[in-house]
């Protein structure tokens, strides 16, 4: 028997998964932690990364989950049919819960569903899974079980599907772009040629897929550490085309400034990074992306006012900045692209994080001082935060107010 792996979860998530143990021994089989929470611990434990004790809890049990579930009913767990026909479950019970799901196999599949067979083999049920890696099971004592020899592809930094690439990819055409936010979120897996050529050939079957399920892998990756340079290769794999009939722009994904703000984008504002303009609206309703993020697309695809723009890598870029708003960035990368001006990493992060404080006059200081009502109150307020913006944003509400009523005089006479 090898040294067991103790997984670092607090006191309460342990004795939950002890309950869980406990509970599938009871009903006449076994549970086992399965998927990304082993993987996450084997990365830590031979690669010294960092284990999250919170993340998302998945068990397989060799239990008809009809019989698992009711057992987990009568046993005090709040039971959801999250995934009843596919064999899985949810459990929860003090602020803790895991998804259950009976061994099987996958029989027939159109690259989107599966039609399921129980079975009662660890072997079998390894088979069916994506890559070795997640394919890797660790009972109630921390004894590992490495039916296809995921722990070596794990030490190895090799990412490998499980069996036939190509047969993976058939059965769920969502995991060539899995692969690839695999790759952006550990930057030291390698993937062999095979693989890779198995992803080449299978990309121009994503769009058979739901919008929401290619929106939720691509935020996923491009949140990766690698996601620059994965984003390079897929665009290689024409998977820009094939999601956006347009290409990713190879000049901003390799732009040392954008590099210094991607972490912190939004995955709206890293779409629009990646696409050109004219093809970033329609990413929205492409994706079905939320209101909010369609929104952002929608204006980060609307030209800018030229003369605003022209300023925005100059000493002025403050003023373009408060008046593009959040897309401001993403312009100042497009003036630099399209112009060849540069574009400093300092700048764009400026640009990108800057927040200027609220215009210091309100609708109640011009009814206050103006005597005005409706829409001229409005119309004043505007006129007063356009000073307020070509003064750089430094006058309290009294100083914008006498200036505001010194050029008017000056004006007037």
């Amino acid at each position: 028997m090898t040294e067991p792996y103790l997984l670092a979860f607090g006191p309460a998530r342990q004795a939950f998964l002890d309950d869980v143990f406990a509970l599938a021994q009871a009903t006449g089989g076994e549970a086992r932690l399965v998927g990304g929470v082993v993987r996450n611990a084997l990365l830590a434990n031979h690669h010294g990364l960092s284990f999250a004790a919170d993340q998302d809890l998945d068990l397989a049990v060799s239990l008809p989950i009809t019989r698992f579930a009711e057992a987990a009913r009568d046993a005090g767990f709040s039971v959801y049919d999250t995934g009843l026909a596919h064999g899985t479950v949810t459990l929860r019970q003090q602020g803790q819960s895991a998804e259950i799901t009976q061994l099987r196999t996958d029989t027939e599949t159109d690259g989107r569903h599966a039609r399921i067979l129980p079975t009662d083999s660890w072997a079998e049920d390894a088979k069916r899974r994506d890559f070795t890696i997640n394919a890797l099971y660790l009972d109630a004592s921390g004894q590992l079980f490495d039916p296809v020899g995921g722990l070596a592809d794990l030490q190895a930094w090799r990412l490998r599907f499980v069996g036939d690439p190509a047969r993976r990819l058939r059965e769920d055409h969502l995991r060539s772009l899995r692969a690839l936010r695999f790759l952006a979120t550990y930057p030291d897996l390698v993937m062999a040629e095979a693989d890779r050529a198995a992803i080449a050939v299978h990309t121009h079957l994503l769009p058979n897929l739901s919008a929401e399920r290619i929106a939720s892998e691509l935020n996923r990756l491009m949140a990766g550490p690698a996601a620059r340079s994965v984003l390079l290769y897929a665009a290689e794999l024409h998977l820009d085309h094939i999601l956006f009939d347009a290409p990713f722009r190879t000049d901003a994904l390799t732009h040392d400034a954008v590099a210094s703000v991607w972490g912190a984008l939004s995955f709206a504002a890293r779409l629009s990074f990646c696409l050109p303009p004219g093809a970033r609206a329609s990413a929205g309703p492409r994706l079905r992306l939320s209101r909010s993020d369609s929104r952002y697309l929608e204006q980060a695809d609307r030209p800018a006012d030229p003369a605003v723009r022209d300023i925005l890598l100059g000493e002025g870029w403050a003023r373009s900045a408060y008046r593009l708003g959040p897309a401001a960035g993403l312009q100042a990368l497009d003036q630099a692209l399209d112009t060849g001006q540069i574009l400093t990493a300092a700048r764009l992060r400026q640009i990108v994080f800057f927040q200027p404080p609220p215009c210091p006059v309100k609708g109640r200081d011009i009814v206050h001082h103006y005597r005005l009502e409706g829409t001229a109150v409005g119309l004043r307020l505007a006129a007063l935060e356009q000073l307020w913006v070509d003064t750089d944003f430094t006058l309290s509400a009294d100083q914008l107010l006498a200036l505001y009523d010194k050029n008017k005089s000056i004006t007037s006479s």
